[in-house]
């Protein structure tokens, strides 16, 4: 009997010794390992999920939506959960229509991941049907992704962003820290699979990109782009660029470069046609810089508003370099020379003046500088220091040979005539006001130059068909053979740039025709008439009233 109460009292104290353990175990693990238990706890089922940001949208003047941000899902799963389960990876190649290929290597290359984006950016149809799949390991995770409303037309002055919504071209590209959201982040729990089950906390809401409004007005901006587009149709030309300004503001208020492509769609776009060449090529501009190189000659007093040039027969000996004309012009004066685009008038013209004073004009009307936009891969062009200068150089500078600009810079040039001899910088940007800006030649000089380039667009000048009724244009043409290794002998390049209305300038257009293959090759004959065609719209959604109404 002893015994057996002994044997009961040996095993009541196990009991308790045990009982005792449990309660030390639950202590234990519920006060003095608490902490580290939960932080263990939290790391296998608690996390920080960003929330994705919509970028700012990009405006014209007038507040139309140039690119937009748009809700969009995509696709993520758990590899390593996945590796092992062909039938869910059949079924995920189904509903988003990939090859099962793609996705078993996909999965298989990243099986030791637990989060992998399979496909981005999914249409309405691919992402009910993954929906309805209700795969473990798979989720459908939300994105934003850029939307441009007006497609090849504003391609590549608006630009485009990659499949992580980061702006890698044009004005999304040099604008990109502007119009970025900031994500915002959220605490939540996962189970297991990876699956949120409970939102936690939402530590920082995703803040939207700030908007961006542009000087582009998206009307102009169309007219320009179709009369570009038909012209490359009508002349088999290479490229075609076109650029309209505000004179006294600098607003760049149309931009457009042919080929052109589609943002929306980039799949078989080129880094050849993304080019902006208004602003990323640059050339000689020929004999559209006459007007500039004249003008400083007459801000110098080198030459009076009624000199009259002798320029012979065509044939012309200037530093070595024979300087020819089209025809023997015999005299002419100053507007006669820009009327039959005188080559040999214009070398006479500057040789009286230094090769340093030459430098100047075309340096102060913005030749070799930045133009003030701020726009990705733009060139300032080459325009060597005078000291560097040969004798020929010079000569060859009359005619606007020996040194190259782009297109917008050209535009420049002549909105510092248009804006009573006053240069200001050039902006994509809306403004509120006019820049300040700084005198290049005296008014009366500018608006000397005004007059004589209306005879370039009357009846007996190079310019012609860029007339427009009931407005007086002034303007000038140019026709330069373009530079490989030399001057290639059957490849042009087409110019023109004007200004209108002349009595009161409002806007300056350079339009340029690269390689035109059918039909002329003049700056006259081909891009006169777009100039004509685009300007025309211009005056007309602009209500400018005429100012010569006799025409």
């Amino acid at each position: 009997m002893m015994l057996q109460a002994g044997r009961e009292r040996f095993t009541f104290a196990l009991i308790v010794l045990a009982f005792v353990g449990l309660l030390f175990g639950a202590w234990k693990v519920m006060v003095v390992q608490s902490d580290f238990l939960q932080t263990e706890g939290d790391k296998r089922q608690i996390r920080h999920i960003s929330l994705p940001a919509a970028r700012g949208a990009i405006l014209d003047r007038r507040g139309n939506v140039l690119a937009m941000s748009t809700p969009m899902l995509s696709v993520a799963v758990d590899a390593k959960f996945l590796s092992d389960k062909p039938d869910y990876q059949t079924s995920l190649a189904s509903a988003l229509k990939l090859p099962i290929e793609v996705v078993n290597e996909k999965i298989r290359a990243n099986a030791e991941k637990h989060f992998i984006y399979l496909k981005r950016g999914l249409s309405p149809e691919e992402a009910k049907l993954v929906e309805r799949l209700l795969l473990d390991g798979v989720h459908l995770v939300p994105e934003f992704k850029r939307y441009y409303p007006s497609g090849e037309i504003m391609a590549h002055l608006v630009g485009f962003t990659n499949i992580d919504d980061q702006g890698i071209e044009g004005i999304e590209l040099s604008y990109n820290d502007w119009l970025k959201g900031i994500p915002g982040v959220r605490k939540v729990i996962r189970d297991n699979l990876g699956r949120v089950i409970e939102t936690v906390d939402e530590i920082r809401p995703a803040h939207e990109g700030r908007s961006l409004r542009l000087s582009i007005d998206r009307d102009l901006q169309f007219f320009a782009y179709r009369a570009l587009k038909k012209a490359m149709i009508e002349h088999q030309a290479k490229a075609a660029e076109l650029v309209l300004l505000d004179v006294h503001t600098g607003e760049v208020l149309a931009m457009v470069s042919q080929p052109g492509f589609n943002p929306n769609d980039r799949s078989l776009v080129t880094a050849n046609q993304t080019r902006n060449r208004v602003v990323t090529d640059v050339f000689e501009p020929g004999s559209t810089i006459k007007p500039i190189v004249m003008a400083g000659a007459l801000e110098l007093g080198k030459i009076k508003p009624d000199e009259v040039i002798d320029t012979g027969k065509g044939k012309y000996l200037s530093n070595d370099k024979v300087v020819r004309d089209h025809h023997g012009y015999g005299q002419l004066d100053l507007a006669g020379i820009l009327r039959k685009s005188s080559n040999i008038g214009m070398v006479k013209i500057v040789e009286t003046m230094s090769k340093e004073e030459v430098w100047r004009f075309l340096h102060f009307t913005g030749l070799g500088q930045e133009t003030g936009i701020v726009f990705p891969g733009e060139l300032t062009g080459r325009l060597r220091d005078p000291f560097e200068w040969y004798p020929v150089n010079k000569t060859t500078a009359a005619y606007g040979y020996g040194y190259n600009l782009s297109l917008l810079q050209l535009a420049r040039a002549y909105a510092v005539l248009a804006n009573d001899g006053k240069v200001v910088p050039m902006s994509l940007m809306a403004l509120d006001a006019p820049p300040k800006s700084a005198s290049v030649f005296k008014p009366e000089v500018s608006r000397l130059l005004l007059r004589m380039m209306e005879e370039v667009t009357s009846t007996a000048g190079t310019g012609r068909k860029a007339a427009i009724p009931g407005y007086r244009v002034a303007g000038k043409t140019g026709t330069t053979r373009k530079a490989n290794k030399g001057y290639d002998s059957d490849k042009y390049r087409a110019l023109f740039v004007g200004i209108a209305p002349a009595t009161a300038p409002r806007f300056v257009m350079a339009v340029t025709v690269e390689e035109p293959t059918r039909g002329q090759y003049y700056g006259g004959d081909v891009a006169a008439p777009i100039f004509r065609e685009v300007m025309e719209q211009t005056l007309r959604l602009m209500a400018v009233p005429p100012d010569d109404v006799s025409q």
